[in-house]
Order: structure tokens, then sequence, then C-alpha cells
């Protein structure tokens, strides 16, 4: 039996029960349970069974928490049968799993990761740990687990403050979202040896723990190495370049998929880029050569996390200089390439002191990067006036690389000469749908657009301009240094941010135009149901991981004989529109559209 139907039934008693229930062959001490509401618990654990004791005080929480019996025993008889078909080697590692995963929930205390490298036990122990689960996107995202991670899904919660990881785990089953006790682990982001243990004892780990480019480059190099899976929400471009550039070769050696800009920044306009593309080449059998998505319904709020990245966006020097590089992610040999065919074989390779380049890559076509590109433009297709997106520069750099994996080969870079995808730089959308939906990279263009609210009157154009106008006076406020102090005093701190019922308020929609070469044309839209910033990117971020972690499980299944590729790959190259069909089952929608949408209200 595995952790989750353990403790699943334990949690469910009545008051004056007392049940017992065979698990793996484990010494563990006898360890005092405290939930949020701080009722107490005992739980003793043997060689052979697990012993929990409701205390006398437990009657509202446990009442509250009940589920029928029955259905833990029919799971419990599920579990029994499919580990009566397994193989012996299989059966003793997934024993071995749900006991270390077991050990871990009943523990009084978070497992330090330092310990957990030398532990053999402890390897792939958990299909997806969420890591900075105490900030406040982090814990939507363990809440979002929580209620959908499948019953099979052996999940885990980190971070560097055991108080607050306790916390929350009351905060779960008391609200809940969760009727297990969910195992957490403790580490510090800046240690070599807490990230090694955490990629160790992860299949895939999900990251809410930014600005990135501070906190984040060790986990991610630690799981390049060991071959875990990785997603995160920075979208803190220049810092995913340099994690590109010391890590892709070594994620590709070890078979690690590595996602950074997984959550709004930039699944929704990558993703959404892919899907208008592929729908494009459906109807009219054109490539796209250009996409341009309509940010046409939003409200949502920011958080004290996502301004700490803002500021450091604005401080880096790094970032600022690379703002306008809108290839800043496609690879340098790609960019060779590119300049031979449109020959300008003397562009210098991608210095990071150049404050921008123009690439002859870009289409003629493409809006740069600037402050001047926020004057408002009127879209004839829409009837809408816009200006550039505040996405935009996170973006537009994600979905180029992503036309540059689709339909660049490189042979050069490929050292794995047993893997069959070897020479091509492959990504799990292309096996579902062979071949690029895009034309070349020279050709393309993306053009991310915020459409103001009142169409294509007056007042639309002075709402674009009042939008863009503001925009620039923030960026611009943020690279000063007094200002920035001002607004860092006045704004919400990290772990702060807006209430619940204001993100369930929220809501977004996104309209995507993709257009080929000899004028052909298709719409698509991506919409969502909450608040952009925090409740649909706390789902994007967990479904993420839940399908990093069922791609793990079948990469090696005889009916999937295709190795993964690894790498830093972008969402589209990682999930192709496998992503879209699992968040489409909490609210995050995409549809094709036949004809051109008239008003951004409708």
């Amino acid at each position: 039996m595995s952790r989750d139907e353990i403790l699943a039934t334990s949690w469910k008693l009545r008051p004056r029960d007392v049940m017992t229930c065979a698990v793996p062959s484990v010494s563990l001490p006898t360890v005092r349970l405290q939930s949020a509401s701080r009722v107490p618990r005992h739980a003793t654990m043997s060689s052979s069974t697990a012993r929990v004791a409701p205390s006398a005080h437990a009657p509202r929480l446990v009442r509250r928490l009940r589920a029928p019996r029955a259905r833990a025993r029919a799971a419990s008889r599920r579990v029994v049968s499919s580990a009566s078909e397994a193989t012996t080697d299989d059966a003793g590692s997934s024993a071995s799993s749900d006991a270390f995963a077991l050990r871990a929930s009943l523990s009084s205390s978070p497992l330090p990761l330092a310990s957990l490298v030398s532990d053999p036990a402890a390897r792939r122990a958990f299909d997806v740990v969420v890591w900075g689960a105490t900030g406040f996107t982090g814990a939507l995202v363990a809440a979002h687990l929580a209620r959908h991670a499948p019953p099979e899904t052996r999940w885990a919660i980190g971070g560097r403050d055991g108080d607050k990881l306790r916390a929350l785990v009351g905060r779960l089953v008391d609200s809940g979202a969760s009727s297990t006790l969910v195992p957490t682990l403790i580490g510090d982001a800046a240690s070599d040896a807490d990230m090694a243990g955490l990629a160790h004892c992860a299949a895939c780990v999900v990251s809410a723990a930014g600005p990135y480019g501070a906190l984040g480059g060790t986990l991610l190099g630690a799981c390049a190495s060991a071959g875990t899976h990785y997603a995160d929400l920075t979208g803190e471009p220049a810092w995913v370049r340099s994690m590109i550039d010391r890590w892709d070769g070594v994620a590709r050696a070890s078979g690690a998929t590595l996602v950074p800009c997984s959550g709004f920044d930039s699944v929704p306009g990558d993703v959404g880029a892919y899907g208008a593309a592929r729908a494009l080449e459906a109807a009219t059998g054109a490539k796209a050569v250009a996409v341009t998505s309509y940010l046409t319904k939003v409200l949502g709020g920011f958080s004290g996390g996502t301004l700490a990245t803002g500021w450091r966006l604005a401080e880096d020097a790094r970032e600022r200089a690379t703002f306008g590089d809108l290839d800043l992610l496609v690879d340098e040999d790609v960019l060779a390439r590119c300049r031979e065919v449109s020959g300008d074989p003397t562009q210098a390779s991608r210095d990071p002191s150049q404050a921008s380049r123009d690439p002859p890559c870009v289409s003629p076509t493409q809006t740069p990067l600037s402050f001047a590109a926020l004057e408002p433009t009127y879209d004839e297709d829409l009837r809408a006036w816009a200006t550039t997106s505040p996405f935009a520069p996170c973006d537009a750099k994600i979905v180029r690389r992503s036309v540059a994996l689709l339909t660049t080969t490189n042979d050069d870079n490929d050292d794995d000469d047993d893997d069959e995808d070897s020479g091509l730089r492959t990504s799990l959308a292309e096996r579902r749908s062979p071949g690029s939906p895009y034309a070349s990279l020279a050709e393309f263009s993306y053009e991310g657009k915020l459409a103001a609210f009142e169409l294509g009157t007056p007042v639309g154009w002075l709402s674009a301009k009042a939008t863009a106008s503001a925009l620039e006076a923030a960026a611009r406020a943020a690279t000063d240094a007094n200002a920035r102090a001002s607004m860092k005093a006045a704004l919400p701190k990290p772990g702060e941010g807006p209430p619940e019922w204001f993100r369930a308020a929220g809501f977004w929609e996104m309209r995507f135009k993709a257009e080929g070469a000899n004028g052909e044309k298709t719409w698509s839209a991506m919409r969502g149901n909450g608040d952009p910033g925090y409740a649909d990117t706390a789902k994007i971020l967990a479904e993420v991981g839940l399908c990093l972690a069922e791609m793990e499980k079948e990469k090696n299944a005889p009916e999937n004989p295709i190795r993964a590729r690894g790498g830093v790959l972008t969402p589209a190259c990682a999930f192709g529109d496998r992503i879209l069909d699992r968040l489409a089952t909490h609210g995050i929608t995409f549809e094709v559209h036949g004809e051109a949408p008239r008003g951004v209200w409708f």
C-alpha cells in the first residue's frame, strides 16, 4: 500500500477508532504530530505496521476530513492488485520509495536535504517536489497539487523555514485541500549539498523561489547534473541565457528536461503561439511567418515576490543590456547559420556587454523591443488600439527560442551518438506532430500586444496611450535607485499578495493571430478564469510538474520507445499541446476560431 493510501486511510478514522495498516518493512521512531489546529495525534511506526490514534480532542477536524471507508478499501484493493502485477524490481523500488515517503510524512520535523544525497531509498522517492512552497505563489502551487494530483503521485514541499513548512501542511489539512500529511524537506537554495539532495530525491522539481537570478542557479544546475526534470516561474531572460550556456549540454547528457518560464511568463504566449501556428497549418497548409498575441482581457494583482523579480530586472546590468535582444535565447550556432543565409557572416558573436543587437535573423516585420514600440497602433483585424504587452519582452524571446529549436538541425551540439535523436534538436512537441508549424527563424516575427478596452474608438487610443505611458514611467522609475527604494517601501513585500477573493475574481484572455507568407490567417484564443499572475500561474506550474513526472514514467515504456531529449527547453518544445489538454480541466482553455474577432469584449 502506498504512502497516500496509508495516510488517507488513517486520517479518515472516526474519533474513537484506531487502525493498523501494513507498510513496507522500515524502522521508525515514535513521533508526535500536530495539525494547524493543534489537535494532538500519536503515530507509532514498527517494522511492519503504522498505528495512528487520534486523541479525544479530534472530532471536529476528523469529521471534516472523513470520507467513506469503502473508498479507502477500494483504493487499497487497487494498489494491491497493481502491485501483484508489477515485476520484482519495480515492486521493490516502489516499496522503497513508498516507505521513504511515509517516513518523511510522519517525521516530526522537515527532512534535511543534504542528508538525502547518500540515501539510496531517497532516490526519486517523490514524483514532484514544490521548492519555495512557503512563498505566496509556492503555497498556491502546493494547494493545487493537494486537490488535483492523482492519488498515486508522491509529492512533497520544500523550503528554508521549517516552521512555515509545518504551518503550510496544517493549512492544507485544515482547509480540506489535503487528507494526508504532505512530506516536508528543508534546505538552503544557495547550498550545493542541499540542492543536490533535492535533485536526488525528486523526479521533477517545480521552483517558486525567486528571484531566480539570485536564488535559482544552484538548484537548476543540480537538476541538470542529476537528470531531474525542472520548471520554474522566472521572467528573467538574461538569467535563462546564462543557464542555457552553462547547463544545456549537461542536461542533454543526463536526460533532464529544464523548462524555465513555466508560469504566465511564458506558457500562454509560447504554447498559445505554437497552437495558433498549428491551427494555421492545419487549416491552410501554410507555415506561420508571424504570430501576434493580444492580451484583450485581464484582471489580476501582484505580490511582493513578483516585485522582487522586477527590482532585480531593473538592477541587473545584463538584464538591462539584453532587454532589446529578441534572439537572446537562440543558440549562437543557430544565429550563425541565419547570418550565412541572410548574407552577413560578419555579425559578431553574442557579447553580453552589448546594449542591444539587431541580428539579421529578425524578420523586417518584427517590431523591436523599445520604449518607442509602446506607441499605440491600430489593428485592422481586431479593430482595436493596442500597445506592447508588459509580458512581451520575455514572451518574444521564449517564442523565438521555440521556433529555433523546432526548425533547426544542430549536428554539432549533439554528443550522444547512441541517442536515436542525435543530430536533431527534437522535442516532445515535434513527436506529437512531426515537423514544425513555423517558417524559418529569419522569416518569423512574434508580437505581444495589450489591447485597449474601448475597441477602435478615440477613447481606445487614449486608453492605450495611458497604458503605454504608465508602463514606460514604471520602467524608467525602476531603474532609478531612489525611486526604486521608495517603491520597495510602499509596495508589497515577498510573501504578500492579493487576497483569495481577488484571485478568484480575476480573469484573462489572450487572442492569437497566425499569418502565412501569402496572407493566410487564423485566429485562436486562450482564456483563464483566475488571477493570471497567481491563481492561474499556480495551476500552470503545478500541471507542468505533473506533466514532467508523467513523461518521466512514460519515457522508458515499451509503447513510447523514443527517449526524451533533455536540455533547457521552452514550454512549447517540452510539451507541445499536451499541457493544453491538462490545463483545460482546470479552466484554462485554448480554442481555434474561424474568423477574426470583432472587438475585445466578445
